[in-house]
This record gives C-alpha cells, structure tokens and sequence, in this order.
C-alpha cells in the first residue's frame, strides 16, 4: 500500500468520509460521499436540538409537578424513551458512511 492510499484512509476515516477518494482523484465519489456525511450531520444536529428542546420542556413539566406534590417524574421518561429513535438512525446512517468509505478506498489497493 502506497502512502498516497494510507493517507487517504486516514483522512476518510478521521475527518470525513470522501475526502480519500477526492484526495485519490476520485473527485464525483469524493463530492457524494462529502455531501452525504454533511447533510446527515445537519439532520442529526436538528434532531438533536429538537430532542434537547423537548428534554427542556419535559423537565420543566416534571419541576412544576413535583412542586405542586405531584406523582413521579413521567413526561421526561417518555421524551427519554423518544431519544433513541429520534438519533438512532441517523447516526447508523453515518457510521455506514464512514464503513462504506474506509471499504471503497482500501479495495482501490487492489486496482
């Protein structure tokens, strides 16, 4: 494996998938795969600040009902239960593009 190829592993597997192949002259591949990553980190980082605004609203319900002696904390229980699913997805999404990045690239080795 030459060091051209080992760097762009490096690169696809630390900063972000598609920058190997860019890096190899793989420059359409390079721009899906940049594109992909980018716009999952934009929907994960939406999710997440609706899940935390939801979090916030569901502490501030449990705060107030304990106060007035209510029962036990039950709405921040749901939006926890929520919070898997809401990221879940998104993120294996991500982790299969980084696989799929680091896969594509090492296979170029044997071209």
């Amino acid at each position: 494996m030459d060091k051209k190829l080992k760097r762009a592993l490096i690169y696809s597997a630390v900063v972000a998938p598609g920058i190997g192949h860019w890096m190899m002259g793989q420059r359409a591949k390079g721009a899906a795969l940049i594109s992909a990553s980018i716009a999952l980190v934009a929907v994960f980082l939406y999710r997440l600040a609706r899940v935390m605004t939801a979090m916030f609203a569901a502490l501030n319900a449990d705060l107030y009902e304990a106060a007035a002696g209510g029962s036990a904390p039950t709405a921040m229980r749901a939006v926890q239960s929520r919070f898997y699913l809401d990221l879940s997805w998104v993120i294996l999404l991500l982790l299969a593009l980084y696989g799929f990045g680091i896969f594509d690239l090492y296979r170029l080795r044997k071209r």
